[in-house]
């Protein structure tokens, strides 16, 4: 026997619960980048559903729509039952697309909000004053690099290049046309081994980090500081 609540139910069950998950579920994983542009067609189709279920499809609303159709001719009454029906769809789909957005402001506002709050929470990161960097190359400055060289003595010694940074960041200095395995950096006195490379050097209170040693010398990083004159003895 024909039961229009339970039909009602049945309804309900295949449409929002079982059809709706296996559309959007569908969409998802066959055209993800689409889904948000067709979640309000989604949503139309749900709150549509809900209008015949709960508004259209009762004895009140099929009472007056009888009533109405007796009285006029079957195209007018197409023509009545079209326009309501756009209106109905034109204001359903600007509060569907309202609400959408106000969901994505209201989504960045928190988004943004816990950024902040993190931001606050954490300490920012100091630079220590040797590590600033310089300001630059001076204008005009060539790529060449000038340094001296003395030589080891007949007595013994070491040989000792003298060279002075250009503010040009990384670089390579030929002191020694040699391959060197032990440097010593003055200022501040510092020896360096190839295998314990990059490292920094601190010169009148400015940070430079050797990064590596070359067949003629070793290449440099100022941080951007000129004119420290720094000696090396290899």
């Amino acid at each position: 026997m024909y039961n229009p609540a339970q039909m009602r139910k049945l309804r309900i069950l295949l449409a929002e619960v079982i059809g709706l998950g296996l559309l959007i579920g569908w969409l998802m994983w066959k055209y993800p980048e689409l889904v948000d542009d067709i979640i309000p067609w989604v949503a139309l189709l749900v709150v549509w559903h809900f209008t015949w279920e709960f508004v259209l499809d009762t004895r009140a609303v099929r009472r007056v729509a009888i009533s109405v159709q007796r009285q006029l001719a079957p195209m007018l009454a197409w023509i009545l039952v079209f326009f309501i029906g756009g209106t109905i769809s034109c204001l359903y789909w600007a509060g569907i697309n309202k609400s959408l957005s106000r969901l994505a402001s209201v989504g960045a506002q928190r988004v943004e909000g816990k950024k902040s709050r993190i931001q606050q929470q954490s300490p920012a990161r100091k630079i220590a004053p040797e590590d600033e960097a310089g300001l630059g190359p001076e204008s005009g400055m060539t790529d060449s690099i000038s340094t001296m060289v003395s030589p080891a003595t007949p007595k013994g010694g070491a040989m000792i290049g003298d060279f002075q940074t250009s503010g040009r960041g990384e670089y390579e200095v030929d002191t020694f046309h040699v391959a060197p395995e032990e440097l010593s950096f003055t200022p501040p006195g510092t020896v360096l081994q190839r295998d314990k490379l990059p490292a920094k050097v601190l010169v009148s209170e400015h940070n430079l980090t050797i990064l590596r040693f070359t067949d003629n010398g070793f290449v440099v990083d100022d941080n951007g500081w000129r004119n420290l004159r720094i000696r090396v003895a290899h």
